[in-house]
């Protein structure tokens, strides 16, 4: 009985160690981040209830405790450069290398936006692709935060922390930049000569209303339509894809058979007959806020690049309404009335 009660004992022990051993960051405080230079920079994570926390930057350090599981800090403006290493301590110790200052921007929008470095194809007497990956050597300064991309059956909840990591600017790893936000990026490094840091949140074939949150379509009896709008189409989508399944062989037969004719005609192919998409596939109305924007404030922002509208081009109207509405969301969220937004 004894023996039992001295396991139980170490056990309960180790239990507690690991409890307190978890002061972690959010995922965009990690190696290779760059803060925004002349700010108040806030950095953000989890711990255990009521654990201290401290972070030690650039000379800095300021601590906290951690409440409901949560904690804060802000660091004074910084002035650019680096690199630096960020400590974080709390029970354990959390170490963050190669730091630096300078402009970081969020760079967000559908496919125009996503669309890659290495798939561009210059025209006229632009530099080669070779020429241009060949040159990103020069710009290690330059960092790309990327955020994967997921598929969804529902509507996401606001995610705590978003995943993703930060990468130095080099020939190979350039290639997976976004090409809008890389040349960007380029073009503020040579002119002011500082670290520039690149948040790339976006999702090709993405509408507006997907980057707003819930309270800020419901603002306008409009764009609350199309939350229920949605609803209607999640009720629908059930008999749409029973039906496209009752369909496909004859689908599929007419599609080969056209096929065919265009090869043997020379015309372009047909495009394959496919399922319907499950209408909260890339989010639905406010998904993308939940989970690509949300999670992000409040890290400290120079300003926004937003390049997106092509999937509300058949409610080109409607746009004048979402467009300001996602400003507006955004500069709130950030609680900032000033933060640049650069629309392509």
């Amino acid at each position: 009985m004894k023996k039992v009660k001295f396991i139980l004992t170490i056990a309960c022990f180790c239990s507690t160690l690991m409890l307190k051993a978890n002061v972690k960051p959010g995922n965009l405080f990690s190696n290779n981040c760059v803060l925004q230079q002349g700010v108040t920079v806030p950095v953000w994570g989890t711990a255990a209830d009521s654990e201290k926390v401290s972070v030690e930057f650039a000379g800095q350090k300021v601590s906290t405790v951690a409440k409901d599981g949560k904690w804060m800090v802000k660091l004074q403006p910084l002035k650019a450069g680096g690199p630096f290493v960020m400590t974080v301590r709390g029970e354990n110790t959390v170490t963050i290398s190669n730091v630096l200052v300078g402009e970081v921007w969020l760079c967000s929008g559908q496919s125009n936006m996503v669309y890659q470095l290495e798939r561009i194809a210059p025209e006229g007497n632009s530099q080669s692709l070779a020429e241009v990956l060949a040159d990103a050597a020069n710009y290690s300064s330059i960092r790309q935060f990327s955020i994967p991309l997921d598929n969804y059956s529902a509507i996401p909840e606001v995610a705590e922390d978003i995943i993703g990591g930060w990468d130095i600017c080099n020939p190979q790893s350039a290639k997976k930049f976004s090409a809008v936000a890389y040349f960007f990026a380029r073009d503020l490094y040579k002119k002011l000569n500082v670290p520039v840091g690149i948040i790339n949140s976006s999702y090709g074939g993405t509408t507006a209303e997907q980057w707003i949150s819930k309270e800020y379509l419901e603002q306008s009896p409009e764009l609350k339509k199309l939350l229920s709008d949605y609803e209607r189409y999640l009720n629908q989508y059930p008999g749409k894809l029973e039906q496209y399944q009752k369909d496909e062989p004859m689908l599929l037969e007419k599609w080969t058979a056209e096929v065919e004719k265009a090869k043997a005609e020379g015309r372009e192919l047909p495009r394959k007959p496919v399922a319907p998409r499950h209408p909260a596939f890339s989010g639905g109305p406010t998904g993308l806020y939940n989970t690509m924007i949300a999670p992000l404030v409040p890290y400290a922002i120079k300003g926004i690049a937003w390049y997106q509208g092509e999937q509300n081009a058949g409610r080109g109207l409607q746009y004048r309404q979402l467009l300001p509405t996602l400003i507006k969301n955004w500069r709130d969220s950030w609680a900032d009335q000033n933060i640049p937004f650069v629309i392509v």
